[in-house]
């Protein structure tokens, strides 16, 4: 177990630069777009909280996990737990191919 301390640190400073960049292209996307947007953070698991700051919105995005990244992971049966408990409409994007118009051909369950 030598050295892993400074492994978790060293994935702690990259987790934080790579959220302040997502963030700032959050920013950047929804002011080009001319929308409004809020950046909600929060310590709890994201299975607990998405469901409920979803319940204040008119439309939630989640994607999958791709099996072969882990930093895509987010927990277990996240898009499951999101869709059966969040109360609104759940767009669900896969983690895999390329769409140029999103939305055009959902499917509605």
């Amino acid at each position: 177990m030598a050295g892993t301390a400074e492994y978790y640190e060293q994935r702690a400073a990259i987790r934080h630069e790579q959220r302040g960049a997502i963030e700032r292209i959050f920013h950047t996307e929804i002011k080009r777009a001319g929308l409004s947007g809020e950046w909600i953070e929060t310590r709890k698991w994201a299975s607990h909280a998405v469901p409920h700051f979803a319940r204040c919105a008119d439309l939630v995005i989640v994607s999958q996990d791709d099996p072969t990244d882990p930093e895509s992971y987010v927990g277990d049966h996240f898009p499951e737990t999101v869709i059966l408990s969040s109360g609104r409409p759940v767009l669900l994007l896969p983690y895999t191919g390329f769409f140029a118009q999103v939305g055009k051909h959902p499917m509605i369950a």
